[in-house]
């Protein structure tokens, strides 16, 4: 996983390195960035 952050006082977001995301380090990936599944499908 590669984790990204910056130095605007903005919180680093997880990327996975692999494919396919299990649905557990999905869920966490989302916890992290304060989404929820119809948010994330939203957005897509």
């Amino acid at each position: 996983m590669n984790k990204y952050d910056n130095n605007l006082g903005r919180q680093s977001m997880t990327c996975p390195a692999h494919k396919p995301v299990k649905r557990s380090t999905l869920s966490h990936i989302l916890k992290q960035a304060r989404l929820n599944v119809d948010k994330l499908l939203e957005l897509l």
